[in-house]
């Protein structure tokens, strides 16, 4: 979960913008889908994203959320002994 975390982190930063479905192309097995949501349920308690959905059953989207500063994020650790 550590790891995919910081993935999402890394994308989201980037792109500042992505559709919750762009995480689920790859052929996931079950595991991977759960650390998926995972990760992002601990990026949105952790505040570093925020999501929005315009109508029921649209994609979800994922924000960076612009209110933590850059210097925040890099300064960003995730508990991750939680996740061992």
């Amino acid at each position: 979960v550590a790891e995919k975390i910081e993935n999402i982190k890394e994308i989201v930063t980037d792109k500042k913008k992505v559709k919750f479905s762009q995480f689920f192309e790859d052929d996931l097995t079950r595991s991977e889908v759960i650390t998926v949501f995972l990760a992002l349920l601990e990026l949105l308690k952790r505040h570093v994203v925020k999501i929005s959905q315009e109508n029921t059953f649209d994609d979800i989207d994922i924000y960076y959320n612009n209110e933590m500063s850059k210097e925040d994020l890099s300064n960003y650790t995730l508990p991750v002994d939680e996740y061992k």
